[in-house]
């Protein structure tokens, strides 16, 4: 029989489109199928468990993972990061789309949290849904960042900032030094690439680190080169949107 288990603190965030959960075990994995995932966010570091890994690479199109400090121990969650994720979320192209760190309740809790504010759901509805799932494990930290959290600052990020001007999300062939765009069939490489850059801030008033985002293509190794935006030696490459 198949299981149809969920995993810890599985939710809906907008139907057929984005859900949420905790780290999923494998006996949750048959669930998870069920759902027709194209792409899966993960907001802790990997490397992740293998047979979760494996299961991701027969079962979805795009893995992003973008390690999302949580708020404690003196550390606050800096919009830049929340941007790039909301981002992501933003791209109808991954959904449906899983979204979990390892308990479902605090990083997911403040991204699912970022994800309503800006699409204009009260603080009261924010927090209710952020402490159903937290539990007894809410962090006033946590709550703090959401209420503090400026959406117009958010959008401008998402605008006009690192995402979009300076960062180029695509991947370099390690044979000839050439850029791609991931995940198109226009061009033919023999390995599977893993997508790992650093991301390059916007100047800002801000010194704050931005982390790097890795992508991992999962079902498609082949990769379309991405054009010069001038003749210089290393130009900015243009922002790359990832494509199926």
């Amino acid at each position: 029989m198949v299981s149809t288990i969920p995993p810890p603190n599985y939710g809906t965030v907008e139907a057929g489109r984005i859900y949420r959960s905790a780290y999923p075990s494998q006996e949750n994995l048959p669930f998870l199928a069920g759902l027709g995932l194209k792409s899966i966010l993960i907001l802790v570091e990997g490397p992740h468990e293998a047979t979760y890994s494996a299961w991701i690479k027969d079962n979805a199109k795009k893995l992003y993972t973008v390690p999302l400090p949580a708020n404690k121990d003196g550390v606050q969650m800096q919009i830049k990061t929340i941007a790039m994720i909301i981002d992501i979320l933003s791209d109808e192209t991954n959904y449906p789309m899983l979204i979990h760190c390892n308990k479902g309740k605090h990083r997911t809790g403040c991204t699912v949290g970022a994800w309503r504010k800006l699409h204009g759901s009260s603080m009261h509805e924010i927090l209710g849904e952020y402490r159903t799932y937290a539990g007894n494990k809410a962090r006033p930290n946590d709550e703090v960042f959401l209420t503090k959290l400026n959406v117009p600052s958010l959008r401008d990020y998402m605008r006009h900032g690192s995402l979009h001007e300076e960062i180029d999300l695509g991947v370099i062939d390690p044979t000839t030094g050439r850029h791609y765009w991931p995940f198109r069939a226009d061009h033919e490489m023999n390995a599977r690439v893993k997508i790992s850059r650093s991301l390059v801030p916007v100047a800002s008033e801000s010194s704050a680190p931005v982390p790097s985002v890795t992508v991992v293509p999962v079902s498609a190794a082949s990769l379309v080169p991405v054009k010069r935006t001038n003749g210089a030696t290393s130009p900015k490459m243009k922002a790359c949107r990832l494509e199926t």
